[in-house]
């Protein structure tokens, strides 16, 4: 499966891609179209992971089909793998707007998020969280303290970096 893509078809030499995309929405209801994924491949250009895009010689879009085509520098076998790479996911402008399974209800910086679930997921049936609540602790005794009490579901990187994995190895909750 390819998430937001229906189908995908590669050339012979495989430097060209059709990615025809499913309909889908962003949380806010609105239409993910194949033009808001060059966008966001364009900005990303600037980022840490910039360097990611290097094969693309060319992307463009044609939203009234769905159809996004990408056209490499060179064949790169790993193309398609690549593409699962979270740089590569469309972003919305306004970063609070997702499209995938959950959607930020609340954040408080250095305390708590709550992501929700996204009721406008394409595969919404399939996600079976209702929620899902990051507690965020800079303090490592007291991390491992509430995950030793079973408080937490997951203690240590990569989600904190206070708390070293080999103190949650071969722990079962």
């Amino acid at each position: 499966d390819f998430a937001l893509a229906e189908s995908v078809e590669i050339s012979e030499d495989h430097c060209f891609y059709c990615f025809q995309l499913r309909e889908s929405l962003w949380s806010d209801g609105t239409s993910l179209v194949a033009s808001d994924f060059v966008r966001s491949w364009e900005g990303a250009l600037e980022g840490d992971y910039g360097y990611l895009f290097f094969p693309l010689k060319q992307v463009h879009a044609e939203d009234e089909r769905g159809l996004l085509f990408v056209e490499l520098e060179h064949p790169l076998p790993y193309f398609l793998e690549l593409m699962a790479f979270p740089s590569f996911f469309p972003t919305h402008t306004d970063l609070s707007i997702t499209n995938g399974p959950f959607q930020t209800l609340s954040h408080r910086p250095h305390d708590q998020l709550t992501l929700v679930k996204n009721p406008h997921y394409w595969d919404a049936e399939h996600v079976y969280l209702d929620s899902i609540v990051f507690t965020m602790i800079e303090d490592s005794t007291s991390e491992q303290a509430l995950f030793d009490q079973k408080k937490l579901h997951w203690a240590g990187p990569p989600l904190s970096t206070s708390l070293p994995p080999e103190r949650t190895e071969n722990v079962e909750h």
